[in-house]
């Protein structure tokens, strides 16, 4: 059975028309299945939780119409309400989708609809799990804390996404908005520990993002040579006092991924990680906020989940 989980308001609400124009080709299929729409914010971590508790050991799939955000509510759900690896396939109909990007998922839903209908191989691939006081997450894309949770929130409330949307170049939502937010972000000092017992003290952090696949916000590769199924995340540390440093930085990482031989960053990979912080800054998961906090913790957890794959 495949279980479709359609998000209609994706792709600033165009993903219901996207759905309609994809059901003639479901339709036709020989496979089982049925569909679900979600209805808003979290709804699609409780229909997901809701199928896996139902499944009862059956061999269920659940393919995900939407953005990395809908993704990463229903891998929430499996993820936390089954004990086994979900199966999970990706329509991406998003505008940041770089879920899809690093994973090489078509991002015309007709052919990636085709690819889950007829997918060769399943893959394995990593997830990422964050903990902030009582909120635990798990992400696929990336967990950021400081000015790339910033751009997402200012994103998130922007009108200028539904425009850039509707050209049909979301991601340069992204970048107009990131660079935008530069001017303007928080500082904080702290302490961050790796998986190796080893620690590292830290002035001015304009960032810290954890990375299980190379880029985030729509295609800025802050953690380059990332990989979803390495059983590791890349960790990149943006800290400087130079507002033009931070904005070079920013720069080089999306013209040419020459962010690396800045002294203002630096990227390690770690299974796990603890940070703690003079100061609370903005926290998100996939895109999506959670608060402000001045501790966390994240750690990788690999092979948690298997994709269909042409």
């Amino acid at each position: 059975m495949l279980h479709f989980i359609v998000n209609p308001a994706s792709r600033s609400g165009k993903g219901k028309k996207i759905w309609k124009e994809l059901l003639p080709t479901i339709k036709h299929s020989s496979i089982q299945y049925d569909v679900h729409m979600t209805e808003g914010e979290g709804h699609a971590t409780r229909l997901a939780a809701e199928l896996s508790e139902k499944a009862d050991g059956a061999v269920d799939a659940y393919v995900v119409t939407g953005g990395d955000g809908t993704l990463n509510e229903v891998v929430n759900g499996l993820l936390d309400a089954s004990q086994k690896q979900p199966l999970v396939g990706f329509i991406p109909t998003g505008s940041g989708n770089d879920f899809a990007r690093n994973l090489k998922i078509s991002d015309d839903p007709a052919k990636a609809l085709r690819d889950v209908l007829h997918a060769r191989q399943i893959k394995e691939v990593d997830s990422g799990t964050i903990t902030c006081g009582e909120i635990t997450r798990h992400f696929l894309v990336s967990a950021g804390i400081g000015y790339d949770a910033d751009v997402c929130d200012v994103i998130a409330k922007s009108t200028s996404k539904n425009f850039f949307n509707k050209l049909h170049i979301g991601s340069v939502a992204y970048t107009w908005l990131g660079l935008k937010q530069a001017a303007l972000y928080k500082k904080a000092s702290g302490t961050i520990t790796f998986d190796s017992g080893v620690s590292m003290d830290l002035k001015d952090i304009a960032f810290i993002s954890f990375h299980n696949v190379c880029t985030e916000g729509g295609g800025w590769p802050f953690a380059p040579d990332s990989l979803p199924d390495d059983g590791v995340l890349d960790i990149c540390i943006v800290a400087t006092k130079s507002r033009f440093k931070f904005a070079a930085a920013l720069i080089s990482s999306k013209m040419n991924g020459r962010h690396k031989k800045s002294s203002a960053v630096h990227i390690i990979k770690s299974k796990s990680a603890h940070l703690v912080l003079d100061k609370k800054l903005t926290v998100h998961t996939d895109g999506e906020i959670l608060g402000e906090y001045d501790e966390l913790t994240v750690r990788c957890d690999p092979a948690s989940l298997r994709l269909m794959v042409k």
